[in-house]
């Protein structure tokens, strides 16, 4: 009998070989512990660039303090579970589908954006970014308006919210996730008092600002 001739199996594109990378477990790990190296070095630039000369900033302590905290918590977990001594990556909590590579991935990128959002905003308060549109006080005390400013008020949270938030879908990691949206919560609160303290000191400028329909965390779009 004649032998049947099997068609030959084509070999995976370049593209499909990356994106069966980009979407491995092993390659998504990575990210995670790249992206929370870089997170943990943003949080710890403040403290080694501030001068005598930066701009004072309305700061509503008490949130802080527990935004702060939170932030913490979240980067011992992720040591932890990256260093074996936690569940990795606590999949027992995972449900169905939703942190499989795609959605992994895609919140990797909006980490990465955070970052990048984080250290413009940061620039900015530290005194390192000159802003094109700001007010001071006699106590030097600064409302930025510009840059990251003029797209939300409060872009370091923003950028905060988004960086934790995606490392906890990054790392599969539902101990962040909680702590991130706990973390979320205070932010807002934070913002309220926050804008109190702004509407004392700048009081026509800070309605101004708000009069531009600036978004507070989340940028309002507008569609005509």
């Amino acid at each position: 009998m004649p032998t049947k001739l099997r068609p030959a199996r084509s070999k995976p594109g370049i593209v499909t070989v990356f994106l069966e990378w980009l979407f491995s477990h092993g390659a998504l790990s990575g990210m995670a512990v790249v992206l929370a190296v870089g997170y943990a070095a943003t949080l710890a630039a403040p403290i080694l660039l501030a001068s005598a000369a930066a701009p004072r900033l309305v700061t509503s302590t008490s949130h802080a303090v527990i935004n702060k905290a939170c932030s913490a918590a979240i980067l011992i977990l992720l040591i932890a579970q990256y260093a074996g001594m936690l569940p990795s990556p606590l999949e027992v909590f995972v449900v169905g589908e939703l942190f499989m590579g795609p959605i992994r991935a895609m919140c990797a990128a909006f980490a990465t954006g955070g970052l990048a959002v984080y250290i413009w905003a940061m620039l900015m308060r530290l005194g390192l970014l000159v802003p094109t549109s700001f007010k001071t006080t006699e106590d030097k005390t600064v409302l930025i308006m510009s840059g990251p400013f003029d797209i939300v008020r409060y872009p370091h949270l923003s950028a905060v919210i988004v960086i934790e938030f995606c490392l906890g879908v990054v790392s599969t990691n539902l101990m962040v996730l909680v702590i991130a949206l706990a973390s979320a919560v205070v932010a807002n609160y934070r913002v309220a008092a926050e804008d109190s303290i702004y509407g004392r000191l700048f009081k026509r400028d800070m309605i101004s600002y708000k009069s531009r329909q600036i978004g507070v965390l989340i940028p309002i779009i507008e569609i005509e």
